[in-house]
């Protein structure tokens, strides 16, 4: 751990009565003087939640792939850890000490980003002079407002990130085929970004689809050959279920369409 006061480069912020600095850190340089405080270890004043081990490791396994985490950490400075602030070379200067660092938001990022030995860089955000009441409400307000990224879109985004010739190409190809094929059954009947109540999202398609990617008669296809089965396959299959319930569609249903394990 740091025994000398260090700079970080950072601009001041001065905004409705509370002060706090913006900008950019090796993650070793605060990971030893950092700390958590977690309410199930500190009954009486800890608010964070448990660690995670397996979502640590998971960023620690992005991060030595080469790739970046813009998300900043938000960080409480306990009292004496600032020591100045030089407005003109726009440096903060750091009193290192244990626990000088308290994580408000970002506990993952930074463990994770220790934890797999690259000194990479972080944006983080640093608070001055809060109190513990208003730690726990940034901790409350930050996380409380947060929502994930439905897995649907999630799965829809794969289309930019996809490696040509992937399952997540070749699946991506097929949605859309289903999706804007006026000769599909399907057409115009799949949701994209979220579960929709009759339609196909991506996650009730590939849950459906995932056993006819390892046939092998269909990998041995060309990409317009499996769209054209694939078509005519459903197409073969909604007419069969329209037919035995009294016109009920159910190849838009989602649950019917998954097949459990078994797919469609």
């Amino acid at each position: 751990m740091r025994v000398r006061p260090f700079n970080i480069d950072a601009i001041k912020i001065a905004y409705s009565d509370q002060e706090y600095y913006v900008g950019v850190c090796k993650v070793n340089d605060i990971f030893d003087i950092s700390k958590v405080s977690r309410a199930d270890e500190d009954p009486e004043s800890g608010f964070q939640r448990m660690l995670g081990d397996n979502r640590a490791k998971q960023i620690s396994e992005y991060i030595k792939s080469g790739n970046l985490i813009p998300g900043a950490l938000i960080l409480s400075a306990q009292e004496g850890v600032i020591r100045s602030y030089d407005k003109a070379k726009k440096k903060l200067t750091i009193n290192p000490s244990k626990g000088a660092l308290l994580v408000i938001d970002g506990q993952h990022r930074l463990y994770g980003a220790h934890r797999s030995g690259v000194d990479v860089y972080f944006p983080i955000c640093i608070f001055s002079n809060l109190s513990k009441e208003q730690e726990v409400q940034f901790f409350i307000d930050v996380n409380g407002f947060q929502r994930g990224v439905p897995k649907a879109l999630r799965l829809e985004l794969t289309k930019f990130t996809a490696e040509p010739g992937s399952d997540d190409e070749l699946l991506n190809e097929i949605f859309g085929e289903l999706d804007e094929n006026p000769e599909s059954p399907l057409f115009g009947k799949m949701a994209r970004t979220r579960s929709v109540t009759g339609k196909i999202s991506h996650v009730a398609f590939r849950n459906g689809f995932k056993l006819v990617l390892e046939n092998p008669i269909f990998t041995a296809f060309r990409i317009e050959q499996k769209k054209r089965v694939v078509l005519n396959y459903l197409d073969a299959v909604d007419r069969v279920l329209l037919e035995n319930f009294d016109g009920e569609p159910k190849l838009t249903n989602a649950a019917f369409f998954s097949g459990g394990n078994g797919g469609f």
